[in-house]
């Protein structure tokens, strides 16, 4: 079941992204917690750029990464899942073992949920 149909890619990330947010939320709520005063924390400010840097880095790895390999995936092999995530788990490798360790898992899992998600809506529904 192949779909070259770029308006169904284009569904297929914006649910990925959004979807992919859930997990960062939980995990920033886990990490920072939820403060008491809302609005005299600084907290608004902090969601607001979180949003914006999620919603950027989200766009240019979809424009720059998964667009393309999308694209290759459906034009040269089959779209099975672990085309999907076999690159993202190579990046995540790269990145961990020349950059940094925390940053490859946290880039890392957000996007293989991405991935899998967008390969879900994409390919199953």
């Amino acid at each position: 079941m192949m779909s070259r149909n770029f308006e169904n890619w284009l569904d297929s990330a914006i649910k990925s992204i959004v979807w992919g947010f859930i997990p960062l939320a939980g995990y920033l709520v886990y990490e920072i917690g939820i403060p008491k005063n809302f609005a005299v924390s600084g907290w608004p400010l902090f969601i607001t750029l979180t949003i914006i840097v999620y919603l950027m880095g989200s766009l240019i790895g979809w424009l720059f990464l998964g667009f393309p390999l999308n694209w290759l995936i459906n034009k040269y092999l089959s779209p099975k899942i672990y085309f999907y995530l076999m690159p993202l788990v190579i990046l995540t490798l790269l990145l961990g073992f020349f950059v940094s360790s925390e940053l490859a898992v946290f880039l890392g899992i957000f996007s293989i949920i991405q991935a899998a998600i967008f390969w879900y809506y994409a390919f199953k529904t």
